[in-house]
Formats: structure tokens, C-alpha cells, sequence
């Protein structure tokens, strides 16, 4: 009880907070509802059985009618305002409020925990669940308090009439309630072993969804192995379905019977007081069958709530878990802002291991300048991106610290810090939005000329403006056709292209280009570079890259062996060493004469 009086009050305080007016407007349904099945569905009908039968009264009759007809005009009108016009809008209220919190705690949470498949389980069940369970509990605390008062109403009536009628209806009532928890209890166990499940057969629809894949699809037999994955898939679904359905079906069926037989053992009773007493008018008659059907629908939401709540108790627990999940990395929201200018950063003695067991970085110290342009280069596995990723604070060092401009990370805000960074990755993602929004990163309505000048200017600096431009919405148009029958796609080369033009038109000290050129053909390659450099003679730049013809004109070379800094130098200093990068530079610049 304990556990679902928690969601009660945590569902309570968090629906009030988003939308206050959504619980007023459940208290007033629980007093319709009142007078709806008490005063109309109980009193009214006495007397108008008393009326048609013992009085014959036709003006009563008539009156009766008519205040009826006009309360069920009424009353299903606002129903009808309240379930297709008030509720889908307050619900879509409150679920984007939830998600948009949920969303926020996920930007916390650090990138171990999103490689995780326990957490993308349970977020999963929380984005699926949680804002639906929270929205069922109000509204059923609210037909829990109605119910308390229609059996305290009915049960009054019933009980000057005959108490014994209230045995089969709680024999009947208890019936359920047992059977629902039982059956309660099952689903739950279902719904778990279902969830990673639709989990999987989630990832093999969105691969065939996904242009990414199209290519892999159509030309290699990795359809086979996907669809094999979702045959493999969809069994265990029925398996588990199949395991857990057969002994649902029985509950519930047994929980049927049940229903149906102490259903119509107190009509007998009524039918039989009144044969035999012959005390009983048409009026009471009535009573005592809407009351009883009453008292027994009233007693058996109230002892079906508890298994119901309990069972949207789990998703509230997930919702709360998750929020409670404390990052790997803390924010740190009253934290140092970076000063805005060309930051120095440096790691010191820092190793890292991405499972805990196996070091991908061995004492790493590397010492960056304010405004100094160096390059990290090494074999494919070595950890330059690594590097980079603990360096933006995207994961924790197992030991060692990073420092921007002589102060520890950590003494930073982290939003601030990791703003201080213009990032262009090799996987570059593209968003279906516009292109101001896709190199500006951030909300950006149509007409804003100052954001428009300064993307404009970022594509040109990036070489992709000619492409742009060539739309006849420009900047404002939308990027890839998810959305979009006119949208823009871009080749790989000019997503990279894209990517430039974010950092170059993000406001930032340092510029981090992890194989930004990946795709490119040399001559791209050389034309981007030397645009990059001569738009960053103010910034820090750390270049990542295994094409050490980028490396030329940087001011130091970091090369990387064996998770450690194998050497240091300018280009030319490292090619008279005759050590790791001079052997790299031979076989790359061999590599191009022969072509």
C-alpha cells in the first residue's frame, strides 16, 4: 500500500504542477457522476416507476421525463466536451511536459549509462508508460472518491430494504478483486519479458526505416540475417505471449463466471422478498435493483483500483528511478563560466578504460595552449577519439584530470564548458529541420536575418553554400525528405561539409575536428583545411585525423601508440626523428604516388 500511496501523491503533485485546472476539472466529475447514478439513476427512477404504476399520475410522469431528458442532454454533452475536446489536450499537455523532463534527464546522463542495455529497457518502459500511468491514477482516485459515496448512498437504501443482499454482492465482489491481483501480477511479469523483446523487433523495423541501412539491405545478404533476427524475435514475442496468455485467459474467465453468478443471486433474493412479503411497491422494487447493481459495480472499482494502481505504481517507480539516476558526470550548474576566448586545455596522467578492464589510454598527458592549433594522429584503435570524448566530458577518466585554462573541468558548469567546444565528428547527423536550425544547432524562426547572415557566411567558409544557395528557400529549407517531399539530401561529403559550417558558426574557444575529412577527396580536403585555419587564428584547434597531410602546418603533432603519447613535435621535427610518424608519412605519401 505504501508503494502505491507514493504514486498517488507523486502523480498528484506532479499533474497539479503541469495542470492544475486538469484536477479541478476531476473533482468536478466526481460530483456529476454522483448525481448522474444516484439522484437520476436511482431516485428518479423510483419515482417514476411509483409515478407510472402506484400514483398514475401522467402530469408527474411527464415532468419527470423532462427534467431527465434535459439532465441527459446536459450530461452527455459535457461528456462528450470532456472526453474528445478537454482530454486529449490536457493529456497532450501533461505527457509533453513528462517527456520534455525525461529528455532533459537523459542530456544528463552520461554516455556509459546510454550504452546500456538494462537503461534502455527501462527508458523504454518510462517514455512508454509513465505519463499514461500518472494520468490513470488521478483520474481513478477521483472515481475511487465517487465511489466511496455512491456505496455509501446505495448501501444506506439497501440496507433498509434487506442487508442481506449485500453478501453475494461482496462474495461476488471479493471474487474479482483476488483474481484481478492474481491476474495483476502476471501481466506485470509479462509486460517485463515482453519489453526488451519490442525493444529488439523496434531496432530491425527502424534498420529497414532507415536510409542509413539501404544500401547494406539492397546489396549483401544482411537482409537475411535481419529478417532471421525478426523471425527469431516475433517467436519469443508469442512464446512469451503464448506462456502468460494461457494462464490470463483462465483467470479471467474464472473471474467471468463468478461475475455472472453473484450478479443475478441478489436480483432472486429481491424477486423473492417481494413474492413472499408482498410488502414491496414497484418503487421499491426499483430501488433495490439499481441500488444493487450500483452498490456492486461501486464496491468492485473500489477493491479493483488497488491492483490497478499497483500496477502503474511500477511505471511511476521507473519515472521516479530514472530522474533519481545520479550522472556520471556532475552538471555542476553553479560552477565557473569559461572565459570566452581562445581556452587552453590539457590532460594530465589521465587513463581511461571503457569496460573497466581494458585500458584504451595509459597515462595520457597532453598540453594544449590558448590558440594553438595541434593535431592527434595514430593508427585506427589507438584512442584519438577517445581523447576527444573526455576531453568534451562525455565520459570520466578511471584517473588523471583535465584542465581548461589551468582550473580543473570539474570547477566549470557543464553546459558552459562543453559550449566553449565547436565539434565536427566523421559521423555527422543530420536533422530533419532547416538548415539554419541544422548548422545553428538551437531554435531559429523563419526571417531572422542575423541568424541567416551568420549561416550563410559558416556554409560559405565550408564550401556548401553553392548547394544551398541553389534552393529556392535557401537556408530555410528543409534538410533530408522525413518530413519534406522538397527537402535537401546531402552526399556524404557535404554532410561532412555541414558539419564545418556548425563549428563555424558556433561562437566557441576551442575547435575539435575529429576526421572531419573522411570523405572528402584530397583536393576538398586541402581547400577545407587551409579555409579552417585561416578562419581560426583566434580559436584553439585540436585536429584528430589518420591523414597526416592535414598535419602539416599545425603548430604540434601528438602521436598516439598503445593508448600512450608515442611522440611530439611539429611535422617537420617528426620526420627527422625518423620514428612512428615518419614511417606513417612514407607509406601515405607512397600510397598517393602510386596512384
Amino acid at each position: 500500500m505504501k508503494v502505491s500511496m507514493q504514486s498517488i501523491l507523486i502523480s498528484f503533485k506532479i499533474i497539479s504542477k503541469i495542470h492544475f485546472k486538469r484536477i479541478c476539472f476531476s473533482a468536478l466529475n466526481v460530483f456529476l457522476g454522483v448525481v448522474n447514478s444516484f439522484v437520476f439513476g436511482v431516485l428518479f427512477f423510483k419515482f417514476f416507476i411509483e409515478a407510472l404504476f402506484e400514483q398514475k399520475n401522467l402530469f408527474h410522469i411527464i415532468i419527470l421525463i423532462i427534467v431527465q431528458l434535459v439532465w441527459q442532454i446536459l450530461y452527455s454533452y459535457y461528456n462528450e466536451y470532456y472526453s474528445n475536446i478537454y482530454k486529449p489536450k490536457s493529456n497532450a499537455k501533461i505527457q509533453e511536459a513528462i517527456y520534455t523532463r525525461l529528455f532533459d534527464k537523459t542530456v544528463e546522463m552520461g554516455v556509459h549509462t546510454l550504452e546500456s542495455p538494462d537503461y534502455l529497457d527501462i527508458f523504454r518502459m518510462v517514455m512508454q508508460k509513465s505519463a499514461d500511468a500518472m494520468i490513470f491514477i488521478v483520474e481513478n482516485v477521483f472515481n475511487y472518491i465517487m465511489n466511496i459515496i455512491l456505496v455509501i448512498l446505495n448501501g444506506g437504501l439497501l440496507v433498509t430494504y434487506d442487508p442481506l443482499l449485500f453478501v453475494p454482492i461482496i462474495l461476488g465482489v471479493v471474487s474479482s478483486y483476488v483474481l484481478e491481483i492474481i491476474r495483476n501480477k502476471y501481466q506485470i511479469k509479462k509486460n517485463n519479458a515482453l519489453n526488451p523483446l519490442f525493444r529488439k523487433f523496434e531496432y530491425i523495423k527502424r534498420i529497414f526505416h532507415s536510409a542509413d541501412y539501404a544500401l547494406d539491405i539492397k546489396t549483401t545478404n544482411i537482409f537475411d540475417v535481419l529478417i532471421k533476427s525478426s523471425d527469431d524475435t516475433n517467436d519469443s514475442i508469442i512464446q512469451t505471449q503464448r506462456k502468460f496468455n494461457r494462464k490470463l485467459c483462465f483467470i479471467m474467465s474464472l473471474s467471468a463466471v463468478l461475475s455472472i453468478l453473484f450478479r443475478y443471486v441478489p436480483y432472486a433474493l429481491i424477486c423473492a422478498n417481494a413474492i413472499i412479503t408482498h410488502v414491496l411497491t414497484s418503487g421499491d422494487i426499483a430501488v433495490m435493483i439499481s441500488s444493487t447493481g450500483s452498490v456492486r459495480g461501486a464496491i468492485n472499482s473500489l477493491l479493483r483500483l488497488y491492483p490497478q494502481i499497483q500496477e502503474s505504481s511500477v511505471y511511476i517507480t521507473n519515472y521516479q528511478n530514472y530522474l533519481a539516476r545520479e550522472a556520471e558526470i556532475e552538471w555542476n550548474e553553479e560552477g565557473e563560466e569559461p572565459a570566452a576566448k581562445a581556452n587552453g586545455i590539457s590532460l594530465k596522467n589521465v587513463s581511461f578504460s571503457y569496460d573497466g578492464r581494458n585500458e584504451v589510454l595509459k597515462n595520457i598527458s597532453i598540453d594544449i595552449k590558448g590558440g594553438e592549433k595541434i593535431a592527434i594522429v595514430g593508427r585506427n584503435g589507438e584512442g584519438k577519439s577517445t581523447i576527444v570524448k573526455l576531453l568534451l566530458r562525455l565520459y570520466k577518466p578511471q584517473s588523471g584530470e583535465i584542465y581548461m585554462d589551468g582550473k580543473p573541468a570539474e570547477a566549470y558548469a557543464l553546459k558552459a564548458y562543453r559550449e566553449q567546444f565547436g565539434v565536427a565528428f566523421q559521423q555527422t547527423q543530420i536533422y530533419a529541420v532547416s538548415v539554419l536550425e541544422n548548422v545553428l544547432m538551437k531554435p531559429c524562426e523563419e526571417g531572422e536575418e542575423q541568424a541567416k547572415e551568420i549561416v550563410e557566411n559558416a556554409l560559405k567558409r565550408s564550401k556548401l553554400y553553392e548547394r544551398i544557395k541553389e534552393e529556392e528557400r535557401g537556408v530555410e529549407a528543409t534538410l533530408t525528405k522525413e518530413f519534406d517531399q522538397d527537402g535537401i539530401e546531402l552526399s556524404g561529403g557535404q554532410a561532412q561539409k555541414l558539419a564545418l559550417a556548425r563549428v563555424f558558426a558556433r561562437n566557441c574557444g576551442i575547435v575539435v575536428l575529429d576526421e572531419p575529412s573522411a570523405a572528402l577527396d584530397p583536393i576538398s580536403e586541402a581547400e577545407m583545411y587551409e579555409s579552417m585555419l585561416e578562419a581560426m587564428t583566434d580559436r584553439t584547434v585540436i585536429l584528430v585525423s589518420h591523414r597526416l597531410s592535414a598535419c602539416r602546418n599545425v603548430d604540434r603533432i601528438y602521436v598516439i601508440e598503445n593508448g600512450r603519447v608515442a611522440e611530439q613535435g611539429s611535422h617537420n621535427e617528426l620526420l627527422q626523428r625518423e620514428g612512428l610518424y615518419a614511417q606513417m608519412w612514407n607509406l601515405q605519401a607512397s600510397g598517393y604516388m602510386d596512384k
